[in-house]
């Protein structure tokens, strides 16, 4: 049952999709297109790589608001009963969506990249527009370390919801549940970059854990470089610690819906 409710969720988002990968796809030419016109005026790195990351940041917001809204219409609308007269528990209907939620915003996000890539090679087909040290390839790296923090931000964030519906002094308080949860996420990115700094550990490829003594590379991602900015290993305390919010706040605001939210 699980499964075909995680279908459900997935074919759900047919509509947006196709609107993301359009919009996306626009957005790819439009760029490839200035940085064509503009080349002998300005540093084309700079240019495609900033805007690249610019919309990249934009699209990982946009997905996070309309899976956020997904499932506060989901469990807290007042259609939200229809969800629970399924027959399937809250614990598998949290799960599909907690895993539809991943593999589409992963999907989604990998497309606009491939969308990047595919204009990118037209231009150099058609226009003959050499493109070659322009958009680096090592990006793939840095949009596998987002999703981990935009999963922390939607499992924080329906957290936030859940405790929204939980009354304190028989008052409801969603403003202060969200402002808190979103301080909350902005503390432990802090912490995590701590750990980047004070604990420099990483995964071998034989398996075993090395210090990096020379620390290259940008706290937040997680990644430690080489000279030649080639990725050498990721912070295994970071992974750690990330996991170990999103499991926590999974299974708090499971507890939170089926014993203490009015629903």
């Amino acid at each position: 049952m699980m499964l075909k409710f995680l279908k459900y969720e997935i074919k759900r988002t047919k509509k947006y999709s196709i609107f993301f990968l359009l919009i996306s796809l626009i957005f790819s030419i439009s760029i490839w297109s200035i940085a064509y016109i503009q080349k002998d005026k300005f540093n084309l790195f700079s240019l495609v790589n900033t805007s690249f990351l610019f919309l990249l940041f934009v699209f990982l917001l946009t997905n996070l608001i309309y899976f956020l809204l997904r499932f506060r219409k989901d469990i807290f609308s007042k259609t939200s009963y229809l969800t629970f007269t399924l027959d399937i528990s809250t614990l598998k209907v949290f799960t599909a969506k907690f895993f539809a939620a991943l593999f589409l915003n992963l999907f989604l996000i990998f497309c606009y990249y491939l969308n990047f890539l595919i204009v990118k090679k037209l231009f150099e087909l058609i226009l003959k527009f050499n493109t070659t040290e322009i958009f680096p390839y090592r990006f793939i790296s840095v949009i596998l370390i987002l999703e981990i923090y935009w999963l922390m931000a939607y499992e924080l964030l329906t957290l936030a919801f859940s405790f929204s519906k939980v009354k304190f002094f028989r008052k409801y308080f969603d403003f202060v549940s969200i402002t808190f949860f979103t301080v909350l996420y902005v503390v432990l990115i802090g912490i995590m970059r701590n750990i980047y700094i004070l604990f420099p550990y990483s995964f071998k490829i034989t398996g075993n854990i090395i210090k990096i003594k020379k620390i290259i590379g940008i706290d937040f991602l997680m990644i430690y470089f080489n000279k030649n900015l080639s990725m050498i290993g990721i912070n295994i305390y970071m992974i750690f610690f990330s996991f170990s919010v999103i499991l926590i706040s999974f299974i708090l605001n499971l507890f939170i819906v089926k014993n203490k939210a009015d629903l």
